[in-house]
């Protein structure tokens, strides 16, 4: 009996084993210029772009990427201080262009930190899966998007929440 234990046992010690070298890839990046930390699975690609803000304005942001096979995971951070619009606004506005990617699931108010913003699940015109988080602090607009793509299969993986669950303004 004992011998017929040992290969499941050492089967149950590889899949418990495992799980932690997959989770020790996932590593917090703190940007303390841009006033954030979150965790990705591997570097990002950083970028500054320019952000739609509304009524044909735009504003510079920085981007912060990961890009896998059947991944993406998102920060945009833009800088709307020059632009004398409150957060509510320029949150709502992030909100209408995300529900415009697919069928929102979920969409409640959230807080980090003493920060009010909003999470939102979305299901996209693409079928993929998003997790989103939005928030306004001190004149900048964050918009975090984790994302199972279309792609993959594994479309229940909890990797897109894990993403935007891991935002954190330090302070």
């Amino acid at each position: 009996m004992t011998r017929m234990r040992d290969p499941l046992i050492l089967s149950l010690l590889s899949v418990m084993l495992a799980a932690p070298v997959a989770a020790q890839s996932w590593q917090e990046y703190e940007y303390p210029e841009s006033g954030f930390s979150i965790a990705f699975p591997a570097p990002p690609v950083v970028k500054s772009e320019p952000y739609a803000a509304g009524s044909g304005k735009t504003v510079s942001a920085t981007s912060y990427t990961v890009r896998q096979p059947t991944r993406l995971y998102s920060v945009t951070v833009a800088d709307f201080s020059n632009m004398g619009i409150d957060g509510d606004t320029a949150i709502a506005h992030a909100v209408d262009q995300v529900q415009a990617q697919g069928k929102v699931r979920v969409d409640v108010e959230a807080r980090i930190n003493r920060q009010y913003g909003r999470e939102l699940s979305i299901v996209g015109n693409d079928d993929s899966h998003s997790a989103v988080a939005i928030f306004f602090v001190d004149n900048k607009l964050y918009l975090v998007e984790g994302s199972v793509l279309a792609t993959s299969a594994d479309m229940q993986s909890g990797d897109a929440a894990r993403f935007q669950q891991s935002l954190r303004f330090p302070g």
